[in-house]
Order: structure tokens, then sequence, then C-alpha cells
């Protein structure tokens, strides 16, 4: 990208006609929009639906994904996906009207700008790394949700069960019947870890030998690998992108969902 593509062009309260010229120009380098402004929307396509006059920032990014945003809220109260198409033009009575289109299927998004109080048009740059940074906590939401992220036939009891050496993260049952605890880590695994994870076993080993234990993580040292295997113990790759990605396909899960699992005594 030119330092001339990447020239910012701000308006404030813009005429229809400048703000049609602008986003012309804008989108056709494919740039960044952002309108703020007192408009309506009207979405055809599988379903269609109306949206009434109220002020509202519309972002159209350089790939061709639009959202239309009310002043409050995380979630677009409309939107289209990249790769649609942009028509600009005035109506009869001269507001600006701007439409994205998708082909397969077929829909429309059109939205009609009765005043614009700010546009915007930029040339951005991002090639940042993402790196998502989950909790435990999200850890064992996930591994409720998915438990073969432990390993296949496993089924989750319960979490945060006490014990007279601590709090165990969670303990379930493996395809055998056996019961199985499962310490969570979120970053690199450390001996400490594999050591917390021999007294809780060993403490309910006490009542019954065949009790398992799994240590979950993204990676161990090798000292804690070492230990594990000495002690008889397991352990499962488990990153954080694994465990969002089950979140976000699954929808997250409540407290009060986990707990509906019930608890059985080891």
């Amino acid at each position: 990208m030119t330092v001339a593509d990447r020239a910012t062009v701000v308006l404030e309260k813009p005429s229809a006609l400048k703000a049609a010229e602008a986003l012309k120009i804008g989108l056709s380098r494919r740039r960044v929009a952002i309108i703020v402004g007192d408009c309506e929307v009207e979405y055809r396509g599988r379903a269609s639906s109306r949206l009434e006059s109220g002020e509202r920032v519309v972002l159209i990014k350089d790939d061709g994904a639009l959202l239309i945003h009310r002043p409050s809220g995380t979630e677009p109260v409309n939107w289209q996906s990249s790769g649609g198409t942009f028509k600009t033009s005035l109506s009869p009575n001269g507001r600006l009207i701007f439409e994205a289109s998708h082909g397969a299927p077929p829909e429309t998004v059109a939205i009609s700008f009765n005043t614009v109080r700010l546009l915007a048009v930029l040339g951005l740059v991002d090639k940042g790394a993402f790196t998502l940074y989950t909790s435990e906590e999200d850890m064992r939401k996930a591994v409720f949700l998915e438990p073969s992220l432990v390993e296949e036939g496993f089924h989750p009891i319960t979490y945060e069960k006490v014990v007279p050496t601590g709090f165990v993260d969670c303990i379930g049952k493996d395809r055998d019947g056996n019961f199985v605890v499962v310490e969570f880590k979120r970053e690199r695994a450390s001996r400490k870890a594999a050591e917390q994870l021999a007294r809780y076993v060993e403490t309910l080993r006490k009542g019954n030998p065949k009790v398992r234990g799994i240590l979950v993580a993204p990676s161990l040292v090798s000292d804690a690998r070492a230990l594990l295997a000495n002690l008889h113990l397991g352990f499962h790759r488990v990153t954080p992108k694994m465990c969002a990605e089950v979140l976000k396909a699954k929808g997250g899960l409540k407290r009060g969902r986990i707990i509906d699992y019930g608890e059985e005594k080891p």
C-alpha cells in the first residue's frame, strides 16, 4: 500500500453528494470506511427486515465486510460478510444511498442516510499476530463441552472438588468407568504441576486404587514428563486455541450447567 493509498479523508457533516464521491473513490481503492449518521436499513435475501431511522455507525472493511452498529452493545444490528459489492448513489430527494450485495445466496443491505455526521475513509495496515490467552476456567468449560479434549470416552462429573490436599480442577470417568483426576494448566506445565496432580491422585487412591490422573496443558517441561511417567500419570496436550474454538462453536457454558453433571465420590 502506497502513501497515497493510506491517505485519510475525514468529512464532518458532508453533503450527500460529497459523501457519495468520497465513498466511491475510497471503496474502489479497498479502503476502510466509517460512516456516522441517521439512517434506515433494509435487508433483502433469505429473509427480509427493516430497521427504522436512528443514528448508527456503519463500518465497511477493506475485504467488503459490512457492519452496522447501534450506539450501544457489541453486536452489529445488521451485517454482511466479506466479498460483497457496493453501490453508492443519491435518492430523488437527495439522500445518500449505500447498497452492499452478495451473490450466493443473493442478498442486499440497503442503507438510506437522512444525515451524515461524519465520514472517514482510511487505508489501514495490520500485520500483527494475534495471541489468544485463555484462563484455566475457560479450559474447564471447554472440556465440559467437549470431553474428548481430555481423551476419548472421558465423562466429566464435577470440578473444583475439595480434597485434603487442595482443590481438584476436574474429576470424571474414563470409558472403563475408572475415576480420572484432571489438572489444567493454561501455560507450559512445570514439575510442580505434575507433583500437584500426583498429590491429588495419591489422596483419592486411598479409597480407590484405580483412580487415574491426567495433566492437561499446552506442553510440558522435560522433568515433568519424566515424573508423570514414573508415577503412571498421563498428559494430554490442549492449547488455548483448541479451547477457544470449542467455546466459540458451542456458545460457551454457564457455571450452573457444569454443576448439573452432579457429583460422584471416587
